[in-house]
């Protein structure tokens, strides 16, 4: 058999994994739009704009390419970007394993990968809008080059001039992941690129900041974009001052939550739901590996940078749950690297136990959890645009719906921005209302709205402004938590609250929105996690409105129609309380909304207003 054979032979386990992978996650990927960051990215893609810092160029551009593919829908060629980036991961974790595991049998090391593969925080990734799996192939690809580079013994400006194309182009999609893998190359590289002098290094060193000048080429895109006034343009380009505000991330600076102190607790949280995932024993016994065998820790920093940098991004918060996608992805490289360390415990074994522990891997990954295989698929999720279109379709013409929570603004902004829906309504994400750029952008889109001045102590106080000023205006909000920060007495109204004299002229319709919430969970978003919370968060959110306004029965209503259908058809709710107990109807650090928790404050409601029958079956029903 020929060398070049040989080597064909030698790939096939990373080519039929990332074969497999991919069409699973072509298989089951949304559709549409999912939650978080999945609308903003899917508006500036359709745009051709500029979305949340750094800015992220190349996956923009590859993502305007997807959702301008011939015949096929927009939003599910951004999907299947994600989809095929992920499965595509799969070769360049082959690439290091043969590297570093050379003696681990093909047929094991292709169920290795697939374990890794199959994990539940790698599959979400694939399966929605997100930068991540671009991101991460890119930085493995750069790992895995570099790896062969420093094997073979190759200082030459043309190789370390490629590794720098390659690390300036993954920057151009997400610096943190790029940064990582291009340290952790550096660090393996030293001794290699010492050995041949102080001319070597600087030959090596130079090539690498010229190639990786070249690979920020993209970023030219963010000065074009910048210019352009009939898009979505994120931050204030007209100063230099801005364009570093907007570089520097500035904008986050009051989001800044960091606290070390909860790193133990939060790597804790990941672990236990790790192990509810199925995900725990692959990521220890890949740990161990990559610690354990000689091979691999002479090229630890491969594994150890994209870990330790993962961790800083994901554990150091202070309010951390490990559902968030984005604490999850950024640990996505070192991730995908765990294949290396479980080659390498498992070939420490005879090979027919060395394939059992693999197959084994699989079926723990693949089965075992609140999520098995057959129960992932987002393939029929599409309650972002339901909601979209519901909270759109309540607001009278050309009124103001002022909202916070990700899961609605960027729904409603693609609706608007991109499907050309409801265009009348002014849409005003209170999040963004403390930058300047966005009140720009405000009156472009709506050159009639009311100028008011925007010198202010705080968002609530300039929006406050505007409403008043906008009486002519129906006036609708999300919540009654943001009513009370603009200052206006709200009333319920189906979907969110309207606003001072709106509500002599809104009707709240409570059956439309438990038929809303009933069609959500009995539909393929039922199955959906997040959206499950989602649906939780719309009841609790409603519920605490109402409790505020004095509608203690109709604020249980609401915290039951944010359960299960078959679990809230058990829940008894009294016509009237006796006595209304002076308690806020929040619950505390819970992700974006969780049905359980629901039923838990509807029967501390119930008990302090003497109705305990009925609390002991709110709570029964909260423990299923």
């Amino acid at each position: 058999m020929s060398a070049s054979s040989d080597a064909a032979s030698a790939r096939w386990p990373g080519i039929v994994a990332a074969g497999v992978l991919t069409v699973w996650s072509l298989a089951t990927m949304a559709r549409g739009l999912m939650w978080y960051d999945t609308g903003e990215l899917a508006l500036v893609a359709r745009e051709l704009g500029l979305g949340h810092p750094p800015g992220q160029p190349l996956y923009t551009l590859l993502g305007a390419l997807a959702a301008r593919i011939p015949g096929l829908d927009p939003l599910v060629g951004l999907n299947a970007l994600s989809a095929i980036a992920a499965g595509l991961c799969a070769l360049p974790a082959d690439a290091l394993t043969r590297r570093l595991a050379p003696e681990t049998p093909p047929a094991t090391r292709c169920l290795l990968l697939l374990a890794v593969g199959v994990l539940v925080p790698l599959w979400d990734q694939a399966t929605r809008i997100e930068l991540y799996a671009p991101a991460t192939f890119a930085s493995l690809v750069l790992l895995a080059a570099g790896a062969r580079a420093i094997d073979d013994a190759r200082d030459g400006a043309r190789t370390w001039g490629g590794l720098g194309l390659l690390a300036g182009l993954g920057a151009c999609i997400n610096p943190v992941f790029a940064l990582a893998a291009a340290g952790a190359v550096g660090l393996c590289a030293l001794p290699m690129l010492v050995r041949g002098g102080a001319l070597a290094v600087l030959r090596a060193v130079g090539a690498a900041v010229i190639g990786s000048l070249v690979g920020l080429l993209p970023y030219l895109y963010v000065a074009w974009v910048a210019t352009r006034d009939d898009r979505l343009v994120w931050g204030d380009w007209s100063t230099l001052d801005g364009a570093l505000h907007y570089l520097t991330l500035r904008d986050y600076a009051h989001t800044d939550q960091q606290a070390w102190s909860q790193l133990p607790a939060n790597i804790g949280a990941w672990a236990a739901w790790l192990l509810v995932n199925g995900a725990l024993p692959a990521v220890v016994l890949g740990a161990l590996g990559w610690l354990t065998t000689r091979r691999t820790c002479k090229r630890l920093p491969l594994w150890l940078l994209p870990a330790l940098s993962g961790a800083v991004f994901a554990f150091n918060l202070a309010r951390f749950h490990p559902d968030v996608p984005d604490f999850q992805s950024y640990l996505a490289p070192a991730l995908w690297l765990l294949p290396v360390g479980l080659a390498a415990i498992v070939s420490r074994l005879r090979p027919p136990a060395a394939f059992l522990t693999a197959t084994v891997l699989v079926i723990v990954g693949a089965m075992v959890g609140e999520r098995p295989l057959h129960a992932r698929s987002r393939a029929g999720v599409d309650l972002p645009h339901t909601l979209a279109e519901a909270w759109l379709a309540n607001v009278p013409q050309d009124g103001i719906l002022v909202v916070a929570s990700d899961h609605l603004v960027f729904p409603l902004m693609y609706a608007q921005r991109v499907e050309r829906r409801r265009q009348d309504v002014v849409l005003i994400n209170l999040g963004w209302a403390a930058s300047g750029w966005y009140w720009d952008d405000l009156y472009r889109d709506h050159p009639d709205l009311a100028r008011v001045e925007l010198a202010a102590p705080d968002s609530g106080t300039r929006l406050r402004r505007l409403l008043l000023a906008e009486g002519r205006r129906a006036l609708h909000i999300e919540s009654v938590e943001l009513a009370g920060a603009v200052g206006i007495r709200p009333c319920p109204a189906t979907w969110g609250f309207a606003l001072g004299p709106t509500c002599a002229r809104t009707r709240d319709d409570e059956a439309r929105f438990d038929a809303g919430l009933g069609a959500g969970w009995q539909g393929p978003a039922g199955r959906d996690p997040t959206s499950r919370r989602v649906l939780a968060w719309l009841g609790q959110t409603r519920a605490e409105g109402l409790w505020a306004l004095g509608d203690a029965p109709g604020a249980l209503r609401a915290l039951r129609a944010g359960a299960p259908p078959d679990i809230a058809a058990t829940l008894p709710v009294p016509a009237r309380l006796a006595e209304t107990p002076a308690i806020p109807l929040r619950p505390d650090r819970v992700l974006i909304g969780e049905w359980r928790t629901n039923l838990l404050l509807g029967a501390e409601v119930l008990r302090l207003g003497g109705h305990l029958t009925e609390a002991e079956a709110w709570r029964a029903a909260a423990s299923r």
